[in-house]
């Protein structure tokens, strides 16, 4: 709900495109789920077709956010069903190789959706065109986009170091000094 308050919550309340923004959000989320929850199934017989499906679900509406009331319902198809596709490519990918371990599952899962949706929704800015109906890429549009998920990616590691630092610092046991004899 609150991406759908967010994304119509942009346009004025004069705007023709209220309905169409709403439509693009949903069927976006709903390709999203449906692809990512399908390929799970496809490959896997485990219980995580579920949660896969609801990330899937997520990661669509992260990637739509950017883009809503430009695309047609076409186009949020497409961009959602390759955002519920990354994000298994992805989640796969951490829970693989970066982050193993029991515990770590719902970072995984949260970079899977905000990082992989995140990234996608901001590159769809540019490769689906504002004229709409899969028109040619901005290429000047794209290199912003790229520096700007640069920009970001950078900033959150650095920051998120920051923290880890400090936190660190703070729940270090004390060293207390024994009396001499």
């Amino acid at each position: 709900l609150g991406i759908l308050g967010m994304s119509t919550g942009l346009l004025p309340v004069s705007s023709n495109k209220l309905g169409s923004t709403l439509l693009n959000v949903v069927l976006s989320a709903s390709a999203s789920s449906l692809l990512a929850f399908l390929q799970y199934s496809f490959y896997h017989t485990d219980k995580g077709r579920m949660v896969r499906g609801l990330g899937g679900f997520a990661s669509g509406l992260v990637a739509v956010t950017a883009t809503a009331q430009l695309l047609t319902p076409l186009e949020a198809i497409t961009l959602g069903a390759i955002a519920g596709i990354l994000h298994n490519l992805l989640f796969n990918t951490l829970i693989c190789y970066v982050l193993p371990h029991s515990w770590q599952m719902r970072t995984a899962a949260l970079v899977a959706i905000h990082g992989g949706g995140g990234v996608w929704g901001s590159l769809s800015v540019s490769l689906l065109g504002a004229e709409g109906l899969f028109s040619m890429p901005d290429i000047t549009q794209l290199v912003i986009q790229l520096q700007g998920i640069a920009v970001s990616l950078v900033y959150g590691v650095v920051l998120a170091h920051i923290a880890w630092l400090l936190f660190n610092l703070r729940h270090q046991p004390a060293v207390i000094a024994s009396p001499s004899v």
